[in-house]
């Protein structure tokens, strides 16, 4: 389906009103391979390890700002040996990832976005900061249901979730726990 549509956008003789169907064609099959992707890696027990979710995170950030005029700052580190991760502990923070980053894009405004993982021993802290207008409590409703998600995600794998902001000084999403 996407190599179909990409087809009819390099055609010279398709009319400017089918392609603009074929970009919206392109996008939705690149969502599709984007969530199939997520599910996959999501199952499979091979990635129940800190390696697995850093490498997949930052192969979804990379994606994810494609396009857009955010540019992301990833700071892992790049030797985590062989960490463990329960299932639900690199599924959750993955998911909080997501949300963090979609609702930097969506309201942040900001040009900039800082992602950083740090662990020791069985510890970890993910912070993810934007440099954009932060909220205060009159836009805070903005982003009531995913901060609530990501609170809830947060406490399902028993971590500490802090969000730290004030209006033009970005939002910053911290989450610190426990690796298994």
């Amino acid at each position: 389906l996407g190599l179909n549509a990409q087809q009819l956008l390099q055609s010279p003789v398709v009319p400017p009103n089918e392609k603009l169907l074929a970009e919206k064609m392109a996008g939705q099959s690149q969502e599709i391979l984007t969530g199939m992707r997520e599910i996959i890696w999501a199952s499979n027990p091979a990635n129940d390890n800190l390696k697995s979710m850093l490498g997949f995170m930052r192969q979804y950030i990379d994606r994810f700002f494609v396009g857009t005029q955010i540019r992301p700052v990833v700071n892992f580190p790049h030797d985590v040996g062989e960490v463990t991760l329960h299932p639900e502990v690199r599924r959750n923070l993955f998911l909080i990832l997501k949300e963090s980053l979609n609702n930097a894009l969506k309201y942040s405004g900001s040009d900039r976005i800082d992602i950083d993982f740090h662990n020791e021993d069985e510890n970890f802290q993910m912070k993810v900061k934007d440099y954009g207008k932060g909220m205060d409590n009159d836009n805070k409703d903005d982003f009531s249901n995913g901060l609530s998600n990501m609170q809830m995600r947060a406490e399902q794998i028993q971590s500490l979730f802090r969000l730290i902001t004030a209006p033009g000084q970005g939002v910053q999403i911290s989450v610190e726990g426990k690796l298994y």
